[in-house]
């Protein structure tokens, strides 16, 4: 009698070790895969299901969630080449949340869509400057924001990698210029205000103020006429804050006669 009631204990807790559902139990151990990879975790009906790490052939190594012999849910996994991904898989590919991890110290996080860079997320180089707006094909495109490591921040558009389009550049010291970027510089139409309270609106070339534009001074005075490379250069109309005007042409900065 007594050994008839240990038999319908022990099968009360398989039963109780059995999913709801009526699945079999997962057992658990080191097992061999196809490929002739390790596999250490949950098993369930001959593939591993549940919580457990693969260790491939490559090199690489992969801890996490899995469903009927397949990454699907959370895991990490460790690329022979020194990269990492942690987040979301499905079907044994990177899909959903996550974070991928550069060889070079670089770190994505965002969406994943078929095992791809997804629309948007965050970037953080290397060197500390951060990303955060639209991708395509794994780099800045779309809207963004550009915060560089050394405390300057650009908002604005991107294009295959690099500032394109309208944005604004502000700068640490307090400077901020609005308008037409190029290939990652200031190029075209566009206003720079100084932390001292200067403004200009004009056109700019290459990064520098360049062509024709109004330069106005925080003391009062206007300047308006051509530029280049940042100077009075050309011919202009300078205007004091007196009500004085001068007109003629300016070389390098300085004001010379016709």
């Amino acid at each position: 009698m007594k050994n008839l009631y240990l038999f319908f204990m022990i099968a009360a807790m398989v039963m109780a070790l059995e999913c709801k559902s009526g699945e079999i139990a997962r057992e658990e151990g080191v097992y061999k895969l196809a490929d002739g990879s390790k596999y250490v975790g949950q098993w369930l009906k001959g593939k591993p299901d549940g919580k457990g790490t693969a260790f491939f052939k490559d090199g690489s190594t992969y801890n996490g969630e899995w469903k009927d012999g397949k990454r699907n849910g959370q895991g990490v996994y460790n690329f022979s080449s020194g990269v990492k991904y942690e987040g979301t898989f499905v079907n044994d590919v990177r899909h959903g949340k996550g974070s991928y991890f550069f060889k070079n110290g670089s770190k994505f996080t965002g969406e994943f869509i078929n095992g791809n860079m997804g629309d948007t997320g965050t970037l953080v180089t290397s060197q500390n400057d951060t990303y955060t707006g639209s991708f395509k094909n794994s780099t800045f495109h779309g809207k963004g924001i550009f915060a560089h490591h050394d405390g300057n921040k650009y908002e604005g558009d991107f294009v295959n990698g690099v500032k394109a389009g309208k944005g604004i550049l502000y700068f640490k010291a307090g400077d901020r210029y609005e308008g037409e970027f190029s290939n990652n510089t200031m190029h075209g139409k566009g206003m720079y205000y100084t932390a001292g309270g200067d403004k200009y609106v004009g056109k700019f070339e290459r990064g520098v103020i360049k062509g024709a534009g109004i330069y106005y001074y925080h003391s009062g005075d206007r300047y308006e006429g051509e530029f280049d490379n940042g100077m009075l250069h050309g011919n202009g109309a300078y205007y004091y804050k007196n009500g004085a005007v001068r007109k003629g042409r300016w070389i390098k900065g300085v004001a010379v006669e016709r």
